[in-house]
């Protein structure tokens, strides 16, 4: 028997989330579910094709997207990335920084400068600008906000071939318990995650949120993915 994560307490009408990496899996089925909710959605990822088609299905099932195509190895994109959700939308409420890649596997000792490089521009360098840039957003406004980022198992465990990308990982866990100690009207978490049935119109199942790395030691209850899923039991 399927478990529905019950949402109707969570209040996203009205509100604006921002979702990087929103182009398929885990990106792309939280868009759907935020949409759903009531949130106008703004979408970020490489793929213009695919993020063009998830705005059409979010539109035509009642909901309101956009997306931006951008490359978060460049900077310079990275930071075009919330002043477009402000101008389409006027305001961010939620971000949920999900993009990230693994990088190439290989044992650290043959690991090139190249790769290891690449994956923390991604996973730490623009994330460390988004972050940036999303907390002086919802500081501006006033009314705080929630920032939620992807830990996966690589935040959590050793991985032989994946030095880099583990390393990416943890320094993701760092920067969110930072920001959840010093920006204090904003919600920061981080997430033990693994992709799992990412496709799922909940996407129950495809996030954990094992532990919020926020000061008073709470889950956030402002995103809708607060239970363990079957894909996520070990390693988390």
């Amino acid at each position: 028997m399927k478990r529905r994560l019950e949402t109707h307490h969570l209040k996203f009408a009205g509100k604006v989330a921002l979702i990087t990496g929103g182009t398929r899996g885990i990106g792309a089925a939280t868009a759907r579910r935020v949409a759903e909710l009531g949130a106008d959605v703004v979408i970020t990822g490489r793929r213009e094709r695919e993020g063009r088609r998830l705005v059409d299905e979010i539109d035509r099932t009642g909901g309101s997207a956009d997306f931006v195509q951008a490359d978060l190895t460049q900077p310079d994109q990275v930071r075009l990335v919330v002043p477009f959700t402000l101008k389409a939308f006027g305001r961010l409420d939620y971000a949920f920084n999900n993009a990230g890649i693994p990088g190439n596997n290989r044992a650290l000792v043959d690991q090139t400068e190249e790769n290891f490089d690449r994956v923390f521009a991604v996973n730490v360098k623009a994330l460390f600008l988004l972050l940036q840039d999303e907390s002086k957003q919802m500081i501006v406004q006033g009314e705080g906000g929630s920032i939620v980022k992807a830990a996966l198992v690589g935040g959590r465990l050793a991985i032989q071939t994946a030095g880099h990308h583990v390393a990416s990982k943890q320094a993701v866990l760092g920067l969110t318990k930072t920001a959840a100690s010093r920006i204090r009207p904003i919600r920061n978490a981080g997430q033990c995650c693994q992709s799992g049935r990412s496709t799922n119109r909940n996407a129950v199942g495809s996030i954990w949120q094992r532990r919020a790395a926020r000061s008073d030691g709470e889950h956030s209850s402002h995103w809708p993915y607060r239970s363990p899923g079957r894909n996520c039991r070990r390693g988390c």
